[in-house]
């Protein structure tokens, strides 16, 4: 926050500044979820400090992203990205090294490839760095956008490492679309207006699928406990459900857990039903909207919050711990919709396996 701070005073006059209508979008996005809290909050008759915390998580990262490009040339952005990126990798694999320093076996080694890991548990065999692998899948949009050959397959690899089973199909995926997709090319509005909608309407399928006649059915139909595939989230979205809390806003579904204190079950794994429970269907259709709005501009930007939002719907993403993966969402995004192509590139130029 202080090098927000610091950024926004060294700014340039608001008419030589770029990007604030990106900027503008989720300023209102998050501005509107805290009031939309506040008034929660006024009319149970208690204020609450974890919603203006859950406000600072939704601002932060955009600001300082936006204070970077109005700040700093292209190339110093683009040294600086490939630096945060050495940096995530030698993290990344570095601390593994270090743990399996002693006691390395050939088991073990070949354990890194077990399918089991990724179809079933989706554990990484990197250890608890399952997130870090969702890292290295936003690396791997700017660098697949870039064309830069060797840097797409460090972070496919450490992708596939972090072993998250949406991730690493999402990753196969773009790979073999991406040669395919215009750099300057917007999506169609058609399929950003009907991805809005989609995702407007996912809270409700939680609540049907969050039934013991849905649980029965999965395990009867793939011999699978549904709790266990989807790593307690049924559980805990059950529990949450069966509470019916008394609604503050933004960070009510979190501080419960949070108090209740099991250990791995300290949020709800499902940003987007918790956006839903915590500032209604009016809440959630201005944080989509905006979200997707500034991902309009460039089809690679439209790609990347898609990934991000069902990300938000399978797994926890906004809040506490995630500034960094949203400050690399939002570099990409300024980054994508700055590039102005007037023709469409050959698609020869794309294919990176070339």
């Amino acid at each position: 926050m202080f090098a927000c701070a610091c950024g926004l005073i060294s700014l340039p006059k608001p008419k030589y500044t770029r990007f604030n209508w990106e900027l503008k979008y989720i300023l209102f996005a998050s501005v509107f979820l805290y009031v939309v809290s506040i008034f929660f909050q006024l009319y149970n008759q208690s204020f609450k400090s974890y919603s203006l915390k859950e406000f600072y998580f939704l601002i932060t990262p955009i600001i300082f992203i936006y204070c970077l490009f109005n700040l700093f040339s292209r190339k110093e952005l683009e040294r600086w990205m490939d630096a945060m990126f050495y940096f995530t990798s030698f993290i990344f694999v570095g601390k593994y090294v270090l743990m399996q320093y002693s006691d390395f076996t050939m088991s073990g080694f070949i354990q890194m490839f077990n399918w089991r890991n990724l179809i079933l548990e989706s554990v990484s065999p990197l250890g608890s760095e399952s997130d870090t692998g969702v890292l290295m899948m936003i690396f791997d949009f700017y660098y697949i956008f870039k064309n830069d050959k060797r840097k797409i397959i460090i972070a496919s690899l450490l992708t596939f490492f972090g072993y998250k089973r949406f991730v690493c199909l999402f990753m196969i995926l773009f790979l073999i679309i991406s040669p395919y997709i215009s750099r300057g090319k917007k999506p169609k509005y058609y399929l950003v207006v009907s991805t809005i909608v989609l995702f407007l309407f996912l809270p409700s399928t939680v609540y049907i699928m969050c039934t013991d006649e849905f649980a029965f059915w999965f395990e009867s139909k793939y011999d699978v406990d549904f709790n266990e595939f989807t790593m307690t989230r049924f559980y805990i979205v059950n529990m949450v459900i069966d509470a019916n809390l008394t609604n503050y806003g933004l960070g009510t579904v979190t501080h419960y857990l949070e108090v209740l204190g099991n250990e791995g079950q300290t949020n709800m794994h499902n940003d987007i039903l918790r956006i839903y429970m915590e500032t209604t269907i009016i809440g959630s259709i201005v944080f989509t909207y905006c979200f997707f709005k500034i991902a309009s501009k460039n089809i690679f930007s439209y790609f990347l919050m898609l990934f991000m939002f069902v990300e938000l719907y399978l797994a926890h993403f906004l809040g506490p711990a995630t500034i960094i993966f949203w400050i690399f969402v939002y570099y990409n995004i300024f980054y994508f919709n700055s590039e102005l192509i007037l023709k469409t590139p050959s698609r020869k130029k794309f294919l990176w396996w070339h």
